[in-house]
């Protein structure tokens, strides 16, 4: 029944709620071209987080309109409400948040889909209050029961399949005729690309040269997954030793101070940048080496060979979705 509803359906508006980090949404991009493949007239809205730049996916001509969700707080009423000395704030975000839905809800989509991963409950009351015809999202657990309540039609996740695949599973489940984009998409602008030629004339990089870019940070939620830094420091001193190599190591938001573990080392500090200068730059690598962390996703869009040390996580799961991409787990 959920196949036939999207099909016959005159689709003009897709709502895809992408409320995750930065490496989560590029690894979202070959749904987002899935979708416009098969519904090449429908208008796609994205919801990205609030603190995400909507530059990882403003140049993305498969995307008509970015919105930055509102401070969260529908799922969270319960645990934040009365443990919060400050209820007024979480007054003034629940408004701001209905708000934001509200206008979502005018805006008549066909169909919305809850990408993964992300809170699912949460996603089901979200994409409720939105108010698409078609709601799509993950199956989720209520006192143990798995239930698709409030979704008209439900993926289920498992922990096999990369995480590519399983946000495909809206586009190969919602016609029996899809076509399928399974490649990852980033495309920068000549702003950043101008910004990218003066960055290697400043720090007098050659065409000779090998530009090797490393990231051993991650975001600061999840610094278990970060490969520890004294290690990071070592293989960069390695490296140094060819005189031919040029490293740039990034430095993110989330890794402030990070570099001055590098201090003595000859490298090329990347900081201060936008997530569009920093891809310029990594297009320009001919490896980036990297934690479990954003900025590998954003070379295997690239096109990039990626080294990517993995922590806890599950690599089949999140590793680069690229066939250029070597992937340690263990030592």
């Amino acid at each position: 029944q959920g196949k036939m509803k999207v099909k016959n359906q005159n689709i003009n508006k897709i709502l895809v709620f992408a409320l995750c980090g930065i490496g989560d949404i590029i690894m979202l991009t070959p749904t987002i071209s899935s979708l416009k493949k098969n519904y090449p007239k429908s208008k796609i809205t994205v919801i990205i987080r609030k603190n995400i730049p909507k530059d990882i996916l403003k140049n993305n001509h498969f995307v008509n309109k970015i919105y930055n969700y509102p401070e969260d707080f529908i799922i969270n009423v319960w645990t934040k409400w009365f443990k919060s000395k400050d209820k007024i704030k979480h007054i003034k975000n629940l408004i701001q948040e209905l708000k934001f839905l509200w206008s979502l809800r005018k805006e008549s989509y066909g169909v919305s889909l809850w990408a993964l991963p992300g809170e699912t409950k949460r996603g089901a009351i979200v994409s409720l209050l939105a108010g698409a015809k078609i709601k799509m999202g993950p199956s989720y657990k209520i006192r143990g029961i798995e239930t698709n309540l409030f979704y008209d039609y439900a993926i289920k996740p498992n922990n096999y399949t990369h995480r590519v695949e399983d946000n495909l599973q809206y586009v190969r489940f919602s016609r029996s005729d899809n076509q399928i984009k399974n490649e990852l998409y980033l495309k920068v602008s000549e702003k950043d690309d101008k910004f990218a030629q003066q960055f290697l004339r400043n720090n007098n990089i050659l065409k000779r040269n090998v530009l090797i870019g490393i990231h051993p940070g991650c975001d600061k939620e999840n610094l278990e997954r970060r490969w520890p830094i004294e290690n990071f420091v070592k293989l960069a001193k390695n490296l140094a030793k060819n005189r031919n190599n040029k490293l740039v190591v990034f430095e993110g938001p989330d890794e402030k101070g990070i570099l001055e573990n590098f201090r003595g080392i000859n490298i090329i500090e990347g900081k201060d940048l936008s997530l569009g200068q920093v891809s310029v730059i990594i297009k320009r690598c001919k490896v980036m080496i990297t934690s479990d962390s954003s900025l590998g996703h954003i070379a295997a869009a690239l096109k990039v060979p990626t080294v990517t040390l993995f922590g806890p996580a599950n690599p089949n799961k999140t590793k680069p979705y690229d066939n250029k991409g070597i992937v340690i787990d263990k030592l």
